[in-house]
């Protein structure tokens, strides 16, 4: 890996930590709080976190300083949402069928898409237009 795309993981990756906590505070707060079903309560936390996710990734990882734009925030919501769907199915094989704990399945769910959402972005949201690139 270059050094210039591990920093930009590195980076990837505190956003990410960020938006793990706003991801399970909301999750914490909808669930056990206000007593929410755990997968709309799951759904949510990861909402209000890639909305996060996208404007520290956009301005600090990947260092687009253009204006936000609604098409990027499409493809971003896009990866994020094919990661929601990801993050909720493996959240139904260890929390549901496995029956290990939620929130030790939320952590581990979490982490594997976060390989995903990573490469996803970086090689396809982000990256330089093709004409760019030549």
């Amino acid at each position: 890996m270059k050094k210039a795309d591990l920093s930009k993981f590195i980076r990837f990756a505190i956003v990410g930590a960020v938006g793990f906590v706003i991801d399970m505070g909301v999750t914490y707060l909808l669930k056990e709080r206000l007593g929410l079903y755990p997968y709309f309560a799951n759904a949510a936390g990861f909402s209000v976190a890639v909305i996060n996710n996208y404007v520290l990734n956009k301005y600090w990882t990947f260092e687009k300083h253009s204006s936000l734009s609604a098409g990027q925030f499409a493809g971003f919501l896009t990866v994020s949402l094919a990661g929601l769907l990801l993050n909720t199915l493996l959240l139904l094989i260890f929390f549901g069928t496995m029956r290990l704990d939620f929130y030790f399945s939320k952590i581990i769910a979490t982490g594997m898409v976060m390989i995903w959402n990573f490469l996803a972005n970086k090689f396809f949201i982000f990256s330089k237009p093709l004409a760019e690139k030549r």
